[in-house]
């Protein structure tokens, strides 16, 4: 079966060229199969989905890898990006497994996870 996404944001489209379509992600076109609104993941727009590519490699060299492709001890970051609700509500990814935050792994602002933050002696 071909892959096909669904991109559909009306109020900040992406035009199918963010990491988000699954198309964009693996290096493909969208396709007819597609039902994503506002395209531009095409042929017709080559220049645009290649500076779309450079840009976000730039951010992630490993942005278009696979997991088997990331250089050994690169790892997929895990921690959370809490600014608003200082890790103690249901939406922060430590709050929810039920362990504190990390110094290397989060960049949480403020953190008041009930949990705590690991590493920290917590008597």
């Amino acid at each position: 079966m071909a892959m096909c996404c669904n991109c559909k944001s009306t109020i900040r489209p992406s035009h199918c060229l963010k990491l988000y379509c699954p198309c964009f992600r693996v290096g493909r076109y969208c396709s007819q199969a597609c039902s994503c609104n506002e395209c531009q993941n095409l042929p017709e727009y080559h220049d645009r989905v290649k500076k779309e590519r450079e840009e976000a490699k730039v951010r992630n060299p490993y942005a278009f890898s696979t997991k088997e492709g990331r250089p050994t001890g690169v790892k997929k970051k895990t921690g959370c990006n809490c600014k608003v609700r200082m890790c103690s509500h249901g939406r922060c990814k430590c709050y929810k497994a039920e362990v504190g935050c990390e110094a290397g792994e989060c960049i949480c602002l403020e953190c008041q996870n009930v949990y705590g933050k690991r590493g920290d002696n917590v008597d």
